[in-house]
C-alpha cells in the first residue's frame, strides 16, 4: 500500500467521523457544540482562521483544468461570490437552531 493510498483511507475516515459527530452534536440538546458553530466562533475571536481557511480551499481550485476563465470572471466581480456565499449561507446554513 502507498502513502497516496494510506492518504485517502485517512482523509475518508476522517470525513465519515466528522460528519458523523457533527450530526450528533447538532441533534443533542447542547448548543454550540457542532463544527461549525466552534469554527464560526474561533473566527470571530481571530479572523485570520478564516483567510487561513479561504486559502487553504483556495489551492484545491487553483489547477483545475478550465477553471481559469471562471476564476477572472469572479476576480472581476468580487461582490458577486460574497452575496452567493452570504444568502446561501443564510438561507441553507443559518447556524441558528
Amino acid at each position: 500500500m502507498n502513502t497516496r493510498t494510506i492518504t485517502t483511507i485517512a482523509i475518508a475516515v476522517a470525513t465519515v467521523v466528522l460528519v458523523g459527530w457533527d450530526l450528533y452534536v447538532n441533534f443533542n440538546t447542547i448548543a454550540g457544540d457542532t463544527i461549525s458553530e466552534t469554527l464560526a466562533n474561533w473566527i470571530k475571536a481571530a479572523p485570520i482562521i478564516a483567510v487561513v481557511l479561504g486559502v487553504v480551499i483556495g489551492h484545491f481550485v487553483g489547477d483545475w483544468p478550465g477553471i481559469r476563465p471562471t476564476l477572472d470572471f469572479i476576480a472581476a466581480r468580487p461582490a458577486l461570490p460574497l452575496v452567493y456565499g452570504l444568502v446561501g449561507g443564510f438561507l441553507f446554513w443559518n447556524m441558528n437552531r
